[in-house]
């Protein structure tokens, strides 16, 4: 059965599929024509991929889906290492911060492996794969991202490390989004 959805909807997907610890992969067909799969195993998110782009790389092209068609099919795939869990992968769709953990306060940064990992994907498109080692030293350099001011300091910083005037702009501007739904 193929349906149609939008974000949110795939949203609500993602954190249903979580709940009742479904396995099997959820392919939705962009209305742009780009493939997003979604696979689970007992309810646990286990890989993503959406066009060419595989595990944590894919979630900005994931975040700026806007609809399409969907299945699911049962059985599982392989599983990648570093993905959000399902509840935070649905409240990424849906555009707000990961849900808070027991024990987090109001200031507390609730992402920022993941804002980490974003930087990087959004850092490679400019100077290549250097990126992830750029982002990592400033991790062990500065330390955890503790509050949004540390992570616009860390956009700052590697926006310093793109030697184009239009690139490093373009950086910046997305950085700024992803720091808008993270942070």
């Amino acid at each position: 059965m193929t349906t149609t959805l939008n974000r949110s909807r795939l949203a609500d997907l993602v954190a249903e599929l979580a709940r009742h610890g479904r396995s099997g992969s959820l392919l939705v067909r962009s209305d742009n024509g780009h493939a997003l799969m979604v696979v689970f195993r007992e309810g646990k998110l286990i890989a993503l991929s959406y066009g060419n782009h595989r595990g944590t790389a894919a979630l900005p092209d994931i975040l700026a889906f806007s609809g399409g068609t969907y299945s699911f099919s049962e059985g599982v795939g392989q599983e990648q290492e570093g993905l959000p869990t399902a509840a935070e992968f649905a409240a990424l769709l849906r555009g707000a911060a990961a849900p808070a953990q027991e024990g987090d306060s109001a200031g507390t940064f609730r992402s920022p492996d993941l804002f980490m990992e974003r930087l990087a994907a959004l850092l490679m498109e400019s100077v290549g794969p250097i990126a992830s080692l750029l982002c990592e030293n400033q991790t062990l350099d500065l330390g955890e991202i503790k509050s949004k001011a540390d992570a616009q300091h860390r956009i700052e910083l590697l926006a310093e490390e793109i030697l184009d005037n239009v690139e490093q702009r373009r950086f910046l501007s997305k950085a700024a989004e992803v720091l808008g739904r993270l942070g």
